[in-house]
């Protein structure tokens, strides 16, 4: 079905799908039945593809923007333009450096403060993981 879809409509099947879906009933096969659940599944997905179209425009491999939209859902894009580091804290896999390139891609600057924070606690995080449950001011030389 989606073959005859593709064939009838060439380029413009998402357009048509998105604005005009009741010309699907042009396609051999597809009736009012078929056309609502298109419908559906179409509104249904519509969250998710602009959460991933963001993700993927700003670096974001598509299996991390699954995981994101996973986590947030809905409001994954008002979340990572806020703060991006936040996707170190909550989502597994998904650590310091590589919520720092997104934030970058996303426009936060080098010396921001959610960055510092974000750092900080990222090289605690890091000792930790090594034994230490404290780390001196000044490192020994």
């Amino acid at each position: 079905m989606a073959k005859r879809i593709v064939s009838m409509f060439g380029k413009d099947t998402l357009d048509v799908i998105e604005s005009n879906i009741e010309k699907l009933a042009e396609v051999t096969g597809i009736g009012a039945g078929r056309i609502g659940k298109i419908k559906k599944a179409w509104q249904d997905q519509k969250e998710i593809r602009a959460v991933m179209i963001f993700l993927q425009t700003h670096g974001v491999s598509s299996g991390y923007a699954a995981k994101i939209f996973k986590q947030y859902g809905n409001a994954a894009i008002k979340i990572v333009q806020e703060n991006p580091y936040r996707l170190a804290m909550d989502i597994f896999g998904i650590g310091f450096i590589t919520a720092d390139k997104i934030a970058e891609k996303i426009g936060f600057a080098k010396d921001s403060l959610v960055r510092a924070e974000a750092g900080v606690l990222y090289v605690l995080n890091q000792l930790a993981d090594q034994g230490h449950v404290y780390y001196p001011e000044q490192p020994p030389d």
